[in-house]
């Protein structure tokens, strides 16, 4: 099936040639690669046929409802030439669903007769999220942001009040650890100086003399 050119010449110019072109004429014939077609729920699915027809054939799907698939939000169907004779049919089921799940099949008819395949669509299970609920009570016990924020600032307030107290109460003393600092709230008798001991025993001796 083609165009034939047969060539004349001699040598003494000009060269004459003819064309011819072979039609043949079949019945359809339908080539389907995968008859059998899976895909997870929610994705975009393609199905194909390939046709060979002579004259033209009229291309079609139907589903196995008995409804015929046409072009709609639900189906994108398209017939690609690859040749005078052979084209290639393709539908795609978009946002696959459950109900969409079943045969379809690809007919092409031409003058000659009639053929059709099938082509089985199932859903195959795809990758599955899993929710686990927080329960109340470990809601509760976990502390919040603002709890926490509400715990520094009392801390931060115990210890701005345990470094007040001992600086008001030691005014003037030398800076110690807290315990040191309590210990300094009564002051300590000053030592003894050596020279008033000093003079104190001798005034006793001078009395203990005038006495005797």
């Amino acid at each position: 099936m083609g165009a034939y050119m047969c060539i004349a010449t001699n040598g003494v110019p000009p060269t004459v040639s003819k064309r011819i072109t072979v039609n043949v004429h079949f019945h359809p014939v339908i080539h389907v690669p995968n008859q059998l077609v899976g895909s997870p729920l929610g994705t975009d699915v393609s199905l194909e046929c390939y046709v060979e027809a002579f004259p033209k054939s009229i291309n079609y799907w139907i589903r196995d409802t008995g409804e015929m698939v046409v072009n709609s939000y639900k189906y994108d169907v398209q017939t690609i030439g690859k040749s005078q004779f052979e084209i290639k049919m393709i539908v795609i089921v978009r946002n696959f669903q459950k109900d969409d799940a079943g045969s379809y099949r690809c007919i092409a008819k031409n003058s000659l007769g009639e053929v059709e395949s099938n082509i089985r669509l199932y859903d195959i299970p795809g990758p599955t999220r899993t929710y686990v609920p927080l329960d109340e009570e470990d809601y509760n016990e976990q502390p919040g942001s603002a709890e926490r924020e509400q715990d520094e600032e009392l801390s931060n307030s115990v210890l701005e009040r345990g470094h007040i107290i001992p600086t008001v109460t030691t005014l003037g003393a030398p800076r110690g650890s807290l315990e040191n600092t309590h210990e300094n709230h009564v002051p300590n008798d000053p030592a003894p100086n050596s020279s008033s001991t000093l003079s104190r025993s001798l005034s006793l001796l001078v009395l203990l003399l005038f006495r005797i």
